[in-house]
């Protein structure tokens, strides 16, 4: 699976048809929220978004990380593609990558 990933597009391209299993981990600073907060990561497979992982916590929380995750295996033709999103309700008042911190995506067929 070479040159799949398109660090432009920030897309995943499948260059064969297959099963591929998809883990996506980020580590979000929570220092910026300010109330009640959830963010979720999704996945999404050309148009349409297929999968989910989210994490919620109420209250205000000074320091330390969320680390919300997706884990599925999705169903690909060759030239489907798949992108991740990362999504944050109004408690947010920005998404912050935790410094100094691993992102993970690994897709496998």
């Amino acid at each position: 699976m070479l040159n799949e990933f398109d660090t432009t597009t920030y897309r995943f391209t499948a260059s064969s048809s297959g099963y591929y299993q998809v883990n996506v981990a980020v580590r979000i600073d929570v220092s910026h929220s300010s109330s009640s907060a959830y963010v979720e990561l999704r996945l999404k497979k050309n148009t349409s978004y297929v999968s989910y992982g989210g994490i919620d916590f109420y209250g205000q929380y000074s320091g330390g990380i969320l680390r919300p995750m997706l884990n599925d295996v999705v169903n690909l033709n060759a030239g489907d593609y798949l992108m991740v999103h990362l999504f944050g309700n109004s408690g947010w008042s920005n998404l912050w990558l935790k410094s100094g911190s691993t992102s993970n995506l690994h897709i496998n067929l």
